[in-house]
């Protein structure tokens, strides 16, 4: 009779325990960026001091990107705590199934922990960009909040449903039947058209609220 190893039960439990806290956290560090930026513009509108930054030397594009910083930096703690998180989370899976993916799979989930961890980066970029964009469109913070949350419903529902229609349902596939490799190539795929999506549409935000902002003397 061979011995049971415990840790052989403990393991998925606790991959299946970072992947949901991280899960979790990831979605709370998107709520905390955009309500911190939402307010960035429509704070400043509202006590009358945009007119005066605009008579400092900086441009509004320097104003909206030391704001912005000012939100990254308020949120580094919780951001390295996630990041510590995901790369537990994935390290976890791999060690529970590294002797059926061989080597290559191992290098494709190390490809896949610098995807998941870039990937949060840019989602707080992102969710900064739509909390940006209805504070430039607003002028206090309860219109600007009575803004936000339809703005993001409506990219969830028009950008990033269709583009994420198809990798989604085909990671669950994998998931159910343990196809592993599979599962590890469709999550770079899956993260790559996320991120790519996301460093598009934030782009285009900035860009719109930055020549709105600029309108306001």
């Amino acid at each position: 009779m061979t011995s049971r190893d415990p840790a052989s039960d403990f393991r998925p439990a606790l991959t299946f325990g970072l992947w949901g806290w991280g899960g979790f956290l990831s979605m709370w560090l998107g709520v905390l960026a955009t309500s911190r930026a939402m307010s960035l513009i429509a704070r400043e509108r509202e006590t009358q001091n945009w007119e005066l930054l605009r008579l400092t030397a900086f441009d509004v594009r320097e104003i909206m990107a030391a704001k912005v910083a000012a939100v990254l930096y308020w949120l580094r703690w919780p951001i390295a705590l996630v990041l510590v998180l995901r790369l537990l989370s994935v390290v976890a899976g791999l060690a529970d199934v590294s002797s059926s993916i061989g080597v290559s799979g191992l290098i494709a989930g190390m490809l896949f922990i610098a995807i998941f961890c870039f990937e949060l980066i840019v989602s707080i970029l992102y969710n900064c960009a739509v909390g940006l964009l209805a504070s430039a469109f607003s002028r206090t913070i309860a219109a600007a909040n009575a803004v936000v949350y339809p703005l993001h419903f409506s990219l969830l529902l028009f950008i990033f449903v269709p583009v994420l229609s198809r990798p989604v349902p085909r990671l669950f596939e994998h998931f159910v039947w343990s196809n592993y490799q599979e599962l590890i190539t469709t999550g770079i795929y899956l993260y790559s058209a996320l991120i790519l999506t996301q460093i598009v549409t934030a782009a285009v935000m900035f860009f719109i609220a930055y020549v709105w902002a600029r309108r306001f003397v």
